[in-house]
């Protein structure tokens, strides 16, 4: 999803939903299933910190960054879902 899809969700068949259209288990299971990708960047991120030499830090500053982005763009979803469930 990009910046501009506030209030929408697409599926993973493609499909592309208003939030407020899904269903409560929809919701729930959509915030557990981003839990787990925001888990798993957060995972990703930490496990290059251990990294000292310059050319270590330099490999890994992409796929870093690209999680740390990935990062605030799930936890962004995550709370626009959330709130939407909180709303009911």
């Amino acid at each position: 999803m990009r910046r501009g899809d506030r209030g929408l969700w697409k599926t993973k068949d493609g499909r592309t939903l208003r939030i407020r259209d899904m269903g409560e288990e929809h919701l729930r299971n959509t915030i557990a299933m981003l839990d787990r990708q925001i888990a798993r960047c957060k995972a990703n991120i930490w496990s290059y910190e251990w990294l000292r030499g310059e050319m270590a830090r330099e490999a890994a500053a992409g796929p870093v960054v690209d999680s740390m982005f990935m990062k605030a763009g799930l936890v962004a979803k995550r709370r626009e879902l959330q709130a939407e469930l909180d709303r009911r």
